[in-house]
């Protein structure tokens, strides 16, 4: 990206030019090439010399030390919640939560709950072939490998965050690593589904979780301890609890290189860490140089999926009723529309209309809206996005396969906002619908 050439490329000019400012400083600019050669030179004579020597090392010392402050500096592009793009080297990140950026020279505060996202790597995330990825219930992911944990929790251990333990009525799912992807694998309401590399799959409850495998009881096959080499994937029961109350204030959703994506509260930074407090009530210390972006829900912005909506009208085109869901497509799984995956948005089939109280306390909704991929190139709906009952924004005939569509709309003084999804021109076969990053900005 620009931003990051911009802010990364003058830094071997400024190390070079800081140490010949302070060499020349001590030696006068005529000394300053010579003193950068890798000979020696040989030194002046005298007590006056000796002591600028002094002063010139300990000149140097300190430069030393600034270039090491200079070289851990991470380039940075912070988004406001209005689409600002701040560019600068990362200075600090704290509880508030806010960052400080060092923009042209000069810091600059920026409160958490103003920002969309701080972008730190231009880079997309690159999975190791050898760790197993646990997928929370709400659509985190940590990467790592799995050392045990009991009857109660996930122990994952990771070079990125070291160790955490998940608990598994925070887990969804658990992929482990193979050679080819595991086959699509849903969650069964009371039991848990062991998926082996056979692809065969067999049912019952997961005991514990032990460093080399689990131990479980099948109806059918009585107690078993399985090896983790076995299997390709595991799926927790899903039980029919409601969701829980999202966590109040700001939450940072922060994503690492290696395919980590978590959501915590801000606890701040130490030794090249960023310190985090998970939603699942965990501590997670994450290294500051591995993390590609971090993202803000609460604040000036809110997704639709932590709302309850004030009302909820399914119609099924003949009997069958497709309920909406939070994060996951209505096929429960993650959100996807023309090969880009979302962690935030809702899930819905044809016939849905969607309305969400306002109260006039939101200036625009934005989102992203499409078929999911879980259909292929199926599908054909109509959408429609209403501001007190009136069309702000219309799309007929959205198909499977297309990129997702931008939605920004004005709901400035508005009470409510309608998200309509209706039969288009196939009847209602393959309409999974897709509102992704669906969000209310104060």
């Amino acid at each position: 990206m620009a931003w990051l050439r911009r802010t990364q490329a003058p830094r071997a000019t400024l190390v070079g030019a800081t140490l010949n400012g302070f060499v020349e400083g001590a030696l006068g600019p005529a000394h300053r090439e010579d003193t950068l050669k890798p000979s020696l030179r040989v030194p002046p004579t005298g007590p006056a010399a000796v002591e600028r020597q002094k002063r010139f090392v300990a000149r140097l010392l300190l430069c030393a030390l600034a270039l090491a402050s200079a070289g851990s500096a991470l380039a940075a592009r912070a988004i406001t919640v209005d689409e600002e793009a701040i560019v600068g080297d990362l200075v600090a990140i704290d509880a508030t939560p806010a960052i400080e950026l060092s923009v042209a020279g000069k810091p600059r505060r920026l409160p958490c709950d103003g920002l969309l996202a701080v972008e730190l790597k231009a880079a997309r995330p690159a999975p190791g072939r050898d760790a197993a990825t646990v997928l929370l219930r709400n659509g985190d992911s940590l990467r790592g490998a799995i050392q045990g944990g009991g009857g109660r929790a996930v122990l994952l251990r990771s070079p990125v965050f070291g160790a955490v333990e998940c608990p598994l009525q925070a887990v969804a799912r658990i992929e482990l690593p193979v050679a080819q992807p595991a086959q699509a694998l849903q969650a069964s309401e009371k039991l848990d589904r062991l998926l082996f590399r056979n692809s065969e799959l067999i049912e019952g409850t997961i005991e514990s979780f032990e460093p080399a495998g689990l131990k479980f009881r099948s109806a059918l096959l009585g107690q078993l301890d399985v090896a983790f080499d076995r299997l390709a994937a595991i799926a927790l029961a899903s039980h029919t609890d409601a969701p829980g109350k999202p966590p109040e204030g700001i939450i940072a959703i922060v994503q690492a290189d290696e395919g980590t994506t978590v959501s915590a509260q801000i606890q701040g930074l130490k030794g090249g860490n960023l310190e985090l407090r998970t939603t699942f009530g965990a501590p997670l210390s994450l290294r500051l140089d591995r993390l590609l972006r971090i993202e803000f829900r609460g604040g000036r912005l809110t997704y639709l999926s932590d709302l309850t909506p004030a009302q909820v009208k399914e119609t099924p085109y003949f009997d069958l009723v497709w309920r909406h869901r939070r994060d996951q497509s209505v096929d429960g799984n993650p959100l996807r529309i023309g090969g880009q995956t979302y962690r935030k948005g809702l899930g819905v089939h044809s016939r849905c209309e969607l309305a969400f109280a306002l109260d006039g306390a939101h200036r625009r909704f934005l989102a992203d809206v499409g078929m999911d991929e879980e259909v292929g190139h199926r599908g054909n709906a109509d959408v429609t996005v209403l501001v007190d009952g009136k069309p702000a924004f219309e799309r007929k005939g959205l198909t499977g396969g297309a990129a997702p569509v931008p939605v920004a709309v004005d709901v400035t003084g508005a009470k409510v906002l309608t998200l309509l999804v209706d039969f288009g021109g196939d009847f209602d076969i393959c309409d999974h619908v897709d509102w992704a990053n669906a969000r209310l900005i104060r």
